[in-house]
């Protein structure tokens, strides 16, 4: 493939793949802007953006089926660390969290508010599911290993870094706050995260399977806790992150 068509495949996944979901997100909140419930429930399929671009893009362009790299293979033992590391991380969290406050921290609110009934519960889990999944068919599935195909792992990840962030647009209408201050920690939290991912990848001889792990595993626990544990899960795909790029993992 020649670079002209190397960057038409990308920019025809891009077009796909924000088609699709801001499209469908757009869509949704104005027929359902005015019922959370609705909205939520069909949030889980704006994930599916990323999915469709590869497959269809996939074809086009004869590059690898991104569903082939959904397979599990044998990884380092120190990458099985990496993707439970969200798990430990949000365990190390809730004992700083006690130790500092004098007590543990108390999830019966939160827990109450998911498990009130079944469709409750369904409505929150969905979405943890579908983006793990379906993102990452598209992000690593497809557009990691195209990028990868011209570039460096590390100057692949940067590229794919603000295509990845971009995708989440209509997600600050209704999911996170609009603030300069929120954009610029999401923006560097997605960074960190698509290091780390890259490196799980790259070190899993590219399996998306181990990819979707961490990206479920980093969903559930930061939905958990929003501040004290939320920010011990930041700092340590910090730490993570630099301890991968500096041992040339990424």
């Amino acid at each position: 493939m020649d670079m002209k068509s190397f960057w038409r495949s990308v920019v025809l996944y891009i077009i796909i793949s924000y088609g699709f979901t801001w499209i469908f997100i757009f869509t949704a909140l104005k027929l359902y802007g005015d019922n959370s419930m609705a909205i939520n429930f069909l949030h889980a399929f704006g994930a599916l953006g990323p999915a469709i671009g590869a497959v269809v893009v996939s074809r086009i362009s004869r590059d690898p089926i991104s569903g082939e790299r959904i397979r599990l293979t044998k990884i380092p033992n120190l990458f099985i660390w990496v993707v439970l590391s969200p798990l430990i991380l949000f365990a190390l969290g809730v004992f700083i969290s006690a130790i500092s406050k004098g007590e543990w921290p108390d999830f019966n609110k939160y827990i109450s508010g998911i498990t009130t009934d079944n469709r409750t519960f369904f409505i929150w889990f969905l979405p943890l599911i579908t983006y793990a999944v379906f993102e990452e068919i598209g992000w690593r599935g497809y557009l990691l290993p195209h990028l990868q195909s011209r570039f460096t792992a590390l100057k692949s990840t940067f590229i794919l870094i603000p295509i990845w962030a971009i995708w989440h647009f209509p997600f600050f209408f209704y999911r996170f706050d609009f603030s300069l201050g929120i954009s610029i920690g999401f923006f560097f939290g997605l960074s960190v995260g698509a290091l780390i991912l890259t490196a799980i990848f790259n070190n899993s001889r590219g399996s998306v399977l181990w990819c979707m792990a961490f990206h479920f595993l980093n969903n559930l626990c930061s939905d958990m806790d929003k501040e004290f544990i939320a920010a011990v899960l930041s700092v340590g795909f910090v730490f993570i992150a630099v301890a991968l790029v500096w041992k040339k993992k990424v």
